[in-house]
């Protein structure tokens, strides 16, 4: 089954209907998928077994309920694997957010992703300390150059919890990172430099960064709910 299938019988039925009704995943599960209010939809594009990866913003006492949804251990998965729409295992990382790089002006929030714009999911630990020293150069007039040239239009950048709730080690503090293109040509390029790490100014990540792993996806779709966005003054 391929991604646009998977997304036409599987996903979207869920996305306009289960998520926010209370009914998947049990009471507990349930209650914090509806609070979720953004979903982010996309496809790895391999020829074969394409990967498909899902982001779902909610309040961060939700998401913690909702990583143990996707833990590849929850029987449910199994059922998908038995139906034909789940072949690998599931991967889950969560992540809170601490910081946008082009927000859209009108909101403060991250600018929507539109269907066919490519996309970059980091995970790292950082050598260097992150509020002190990676996020100044994240935030840098060179970086800032470096991805307006590579075609990134936003970025989002969040603490990584790891142990049980992220599948990703490293003995630094570790950091998640969403890169948004407007092709995916352009995440696979920038990805695959990060990834081979063999020119200039990748060259030398592995003196700041742990156990880098990226990929890069093409959007399906990126689904806001207004009303389940956190009121002003909450805690969320």
């Amino acid at each position: 089954m391929g991604a646009d299938e998977w997304y036409k019988t599987v996903f979207a039925p869920f996305l306009n209907g289960a998520l926010h009704s209370g009914e998947a995943g049990g009471p507990e599960t349930g209650a914090a998928f509806k609070t979720v209010f953004n979903v982010v939809v996309m496809r790895g594009r391999e020829a074969e077994n394409e990967t498909v990866a899902v982001i779902m913003v909610s309040p961060s006492e939700s998401a913690a309920k909702i990583v143990k949804f996707f833990d590849d251990k929850n029987p449910f998965w199994q059922t998908g694997r038995d139906a034909g729409w789940l072949l690998g295992p599931i991967t889950c990382y969560k992540t809170t957010p601490f910081l946008c790089r082009g927000p859209d002006p009108k909101t403060g929030f991250p600018p929507g992703f539109k269907k066919g714009n490519g996309a970059q999911l980091a995970v790292f630990g950082s050598k260097i300390a992150v509020q002190k020293d990676w996020v100044p150069a994240f935030t840098s007039a060179d970086s800032d150059k470096l991805h307006d040239a590579s075609g990134i239009f936003t970025s989002v950048a969040g603490s990584l919890e790891t142990g049980k709730a992220s599948e990703f080690k490293s003995r630094f503090k570790s950091v998640a990172v969403v890169h948004g293109f407007g092709t995916y040509k352009q995440a696979q390029t920038f990805n695959a430099k990060f990834v081979a790490a063999s020119e200039p100014p990748f060259d030398g990540i592995s003196q700041i960064l742990d156990n880098f792993q990226g990929r890069a996806f093409e959007v399906i779709s990126d689904t806001t709910f207004p009303e389940y966005l956190p009121k002003a003054g909450s805690r969320e």
